[in-house]
């Protein structure tokens, strides 16, 4: 099938596995000279950069561990390194920066001389799938725009139950060889001050709210207006698990209780890591958008040229 026709197919609906497809065939079509995966990390844009610091994350909060009685020994618990989490909302927004500047330069540079040349020089109209690449090049700034905000929403989250789960420290002890002290009213507290502060995100204007919605599932809600905000039901039922200051629980207990406690944490971690792996699918997804849009704008502009020259 003519590259031209699958061009504005794919791009049109936004089909990504023809994209993804185009993309692998593109560099080796003679008339599309399309971006490599090199051309787009020479640009700044190298999804492994925020998708590592993203893993180191979710690793580290995976190694969170509250205190423990094993064999009748009582073991510390494992704080956070909190700047892991810091470096990796920075990763995100530089990455999300270099993304919609490399989306600008296509607009601005390659678009631009393109429809120069089409309409410039001669009055030609210009290609059907030239008419569209604008709206495609916005909407890959929407996208762009909305999983950055959305990601590092959800990383500023994880932070604040990483911080908390590294406090939870300060406020368990072992009572003797076989109880547990455990103040769970100052826990309720430190729990309660993240559900009072849940960061909240914004969707572009414009944004497909009901397209939104089933992409990012029930780890959050998004208003009409587009106001993603996180559910808190999990830190609810962590919370209300705790008993008053100063109880005493035998080991047991205390295990029972951790072991339900730490598994509501274990479903926060399962809630961002399935965004972390949506948001790696939509940067591929950006990279294969990438390549057969500077694919089709240099073939476009080669076949206005060549009709000038008739």
């Amino acid at each position: 099938m003519n590259m031209h026709v699958d061009m504005g197919r794919a791009l049109t609906v936004r089909d990504w596995p023809a994209l993804e497809a185009l993309a692998k065939t593109m560099p080796a079509d003679a008339g599309a000279r399309a971006m490599t995966d090199d051309d787009l990390r020479a640009a700044g844009v190298d999804r492994r950069v925020p998708e590592q610091k993203l893993g180191a994350a979710i690793d580290e909060f995976a190694s969170l561990r509250l205190p423990d009685r094993i064999d009748g020994r009582f073991v510390d618990g494992r704080r956070a390194n909190l700047t892991v989490f810091d470096d990796a909302r920075v990763a995100v927004r530089g990455h999300a920066r270099a993304q919609r500047n490399l989306l600008e330069r296509l607009e601005t540079e390659l678009l631009g001389g393109t429809l120069d040349t089409a309409g410039d020089e001669g009055g030609i109209q210009p290609d059907p799938i030239l008419q569209g690449l604008v709206d495609v090049i916005g909407q890959g700034k929407s996208d762009i725009d909305a999983y950055a905000t959305i990601v590092e929403g959800l990383t500023k989250y994880f932070q604040s139950v990483a911080d908390v789960m590294s406090k939870l420290q300060d406020y368990i002890s072992a009572k003797d060889d076989k109880n547990m002290k455990i103040d769970g009213g100052k826990i309720k507290a430190l729990i309660q001050q993240v559900i009072d502060h849940l960061p909240t995100m914004q969707l572009p204007k414009g944004a497909d709210i009901a397209r939104w919605r089933k992409e990012l599932g029930d780890a959050v809600s998004i208003s009409d207006s587009g106001v993603v905000t996180i559910n808190p039901d999990k830190l609810i039922k962590m919370r209300d698990s705790l008993p008053p200051d100063g109880t005493v629980w035998d080991t047991a207990r205390y295990q029972a209780w951790n072991t339900a406690f730490s598994g509501q944490k274990d479903n926060i971690q399962n809630d961002v890591q399935t965004l972390v792996e949506k948001y790696s699918h939509q940067n591929s997804n950006f990279d294969n958008l990438v390549k057969v849009l500077s694919g089709a704008i240099s073939t476009l502009t080669d076949t206005a040229k060549s009709y000038l020259q008739i």
